[in-house]
């Protein structure tokens, strides 16, 4: 370029992807030897008045996949998120539901309770888990044979319960 003449310098193609679990995303650029001004994050002009040094940034961005197995919701919808963030993750059970864990690229993570950090080292893909809630029914009788005497069952679900002897001579 001549000496003094302004110079568009600008990036196309600014988000790159390498697969489908890492993305390349420009961040902006510098120049060295130089004065620039900047028009967007993917986008400076020079005016060259001495030989220079443009360098663009990236940062990297992994994919983070969230699901739920069972009946409940997570706070956090499957998107990118930036190389080296936290994000946590809380899992609300719905009702007659509670949560049972956490599954998937989990390591590194750390959890408490229904809530998991998820370190973006890496894309990670992370299901919560809810298991339907139990409830224990016991059947008693002062004559016969009450069945089933002692059980759990699932919330919600049909449970046989009758008499045997339903008759008793005294």
């Amino acid at each position: 370029a001549l000496w003094g003449s302004p110079l568009a310098c600008y990036l196309t193609n600014a988000t790159v992807a390498s697969g489908s679990t890492t993305q390349y995303l420009a961040n902006g650029g510098t120049v060295l030897g130089n004065t620039f001004t900047p028009v967007s994050v993917t986008n400076v002009t020079l005016t060259l008045t001495n030989d220079a040094l443009l360098t663009w940034a990236w940062r990297t961005n992994y994919w983070l996949q969230t699901a739920v197995s069972g009946s409940g919701a997570v706070n956090v919808a499957s998107a990118w998120q930036g190389a080296g963030s936290n994000v946590a993750i809380v899992a609300t059970a719905s009702n007659h539901w509670h949560f049972a864990g956490w599954s998937g690229a989990t390591n590194g993570c750390p959890q408490a309770g229904n809530v998991i950090t998820a370190a973006m080292t890496q894309a990670r893909a992370l299901t919560a888990t809810f298991a339907l809630d139990t409830q224990t029914l016991t059947v008693v009788s002062a004559h016969g044979a009450a069945s089933p005497g002692s059980t759990n069952a699932l919330w919600g679900s049909p449970l046989a319960c009758y008499l045997t002897n339903a008759t008793v001579a005294s």
